[in-house]
């Protein structure tokens, strides 16, 4: 007797993924994180060449990224609402379209494949039919246009506002584009969806703890990986790794903490907090500790610093890193760096700060590059859950500084809400008074960095 094995194949699998996405998110039942998800996947399949593990990344990343304008084609084509096509009709039309539209995939091996994995999945004959028809529909539009000015554009219906022809164009939520017109010009929104687009750099920091700048820079050179310094005048240690190496750990020296990830836009967060050696340093919120071991850094592990968070699972990810790092760390007081499990808004300490960074809870509307199902699971509602806890927890920050201290409030979300309007809050409460706000900066989502926001907020006496 024959018996039938299941070939996991790039295709396949990213469908099994992807179709979680299909049905709406709830606090029951949350869409899965797809960086987590997607290296489940690959644990689970060993069996994967590299260049098949690179497609289904392709497949599963592009297609969320995508995932609003692939659906606007299928509706387009079907002329029917989304909800009413098949479940697993739309998935497979989504991955098929963005190869189509986005990859160098043959159209004939993208048609053929996908209608054999609709079978696979014993799609209904009368939706496999239409899935063939939907495809075949748009090779051939594609044909005609590509001849003549590249991709064909989504058709868009006449009574759609500027704002949302420009948000279906660029797979953007409605709600969400409208928003950012509130702290982004005209002019920068086209850009900024744009580079929501793209796949998030390699950024690293070297870690002047155990190495300089311009040693970990010939390192790199003798090991042939390309870099940048983008940020050279503001940031040196701060190094674009533009070579392809996979895993972060095959950097040279990177098991040694001589280098550690970093986004430009979280660095520049702690930068921001100007810590000197000798002071007393307060993170809220640390974990998973990349602001933590860069104020590490700057105090050279003079003085005292603390990492509080409510999150004992994610500090272990900070403990772990600044053992890699050189950070000697533990739970007493006499501890350089002091890792404490306890909520933001109720922690208390004897010991008032020169410095608090509160890196508040958020949307991580900054960081969908990295997280694209953040753009499409994101509510109005949700936003409006974030700054009530985000106001609390910089109040209670302002309560353990010394006068004259800096207080640092920062977000990886680029909304309005979670943003300027708590800082405003803030001064604007009793907590704020003697406050003064000494700069703001709002980082947008760019090809070279994820979004930030920063405020710094000093006390007078």
């Amino acid at each position: 007797m024959k018996t039938s094995t299941k070939v996991n194949t790039p295709l396949l699998l990213a469908f099994e993924l992807l179709s979680g996405y299909e049905r709406k998110p709830s606090a029951e039942k949350p869409w899965a994180k797809a960086d987590e998800a997607l290296s489940q996947t690959l644990d689970a399949n060993p069996q994967l060449s590299p260049s098949q593990k690179g497609l289904l990344t392709h497949l599963v990343y592009g297609t969320l990224r995508y995932w609003l304008e692939l659906g606007s084609w299928v509706e387009h084509f079907t002329q029917k609402r989304l909800k009413d096509t098949h479940a697993s009709v739309r998935t497979v039309l989504r991955i098929a379209l963005y190869q189509l539209r986005y990859l160098s995939t043959k159209d004939y091996a993208v048609v053929n494949e996908s209608v054999e994995l609709g079978k696979k999945l014993r799609i209904p004959a009368g939706q496999l039919q239409l899935l063939n028809g939907v495809l075949r529909s748009y090779v051939r539009l594609q044909e005609v246009t590509t001849r003549e000015k590249g991709l064909p554009p989504l058709p868009l219906k006449s009574h759609l506002s500027p704002i949302e022809r420009l948000a279906k164009t660029h797979s953007i939520p409605a709600w969400l584009a409208n928003d950012f017109t509130k702290v982004f010009p005209e002019a920068d929104l086209i850009p900024l969806f744009e580079a929501c687009k793209l796949p998030a750099p390699l950024v690293v920091r070297v870690n002047q703890l155990k190495s300089t700048v311009a040693n970990y820079q010939a390192l790199l050179t003798e090991n042939n990986i390309a870099y940048s310094q983008p940020w050279e005048d503001l940031l040196p240690a701060c190094l674009l790794i533009e070579s392809k190496i996979g895993s972060p750990a095959k950097l040279p020296d990177f098991a040694k903490g001589s280098v550690y990830v970093q986004d430009f836009g979280s660095a520049f967060i702690a930068h921001q907090a100007q810590v000197k050696p000798h002071q007393t340093v307060i993170d809220l919120c640390a974990a998973p500790g990349s602001k933590t071991v860069f104020l590490a850094e700057q105090l050279q592990l003079q003085g005292s610093l603390t990492a509080v968070d409510i999150s004992a699972r994610r500090l272990d990810r900070l403990k772990e890193n600044a053992n890699r790092l050189g950070i000697p760390w533990g739970a007493g007081d006499e501890a350089f760096l002091q890792i404490v499990v306890a909520s933001a808004v109720d922690f208390e300490t004897p010991n008032r700060a020169d410095v608090i960074v509160v890196d508040a809870p958020c949307s991580g509307l900054g960081t969908v590059k990295r997280h694209p199902e953040r753009l499409l699971s994101i509510t109005p509602e949700q936003i409006s859950e974030y700054p009530p806890l985000q106001l609390a927890i910089l109040k209670r920050g302002s309560q353990l500084l010394k006068l004259n201290g800096r207080l640092v409030y920062s977000t990886c979300s680029i909304h309005p809400a979670e943003n300027r309007a708590v800082v405003e809050a803030f001064l604007a409460s009793p907590e704020g008074v003697g406050f003064q706000l000494e700069s703001e900066t709002l980082l947008p989502i760019t090809p070279l960095h994820d979004g930030f926001y920063v405020a710094v907020l000093v006390g007078q006496e």
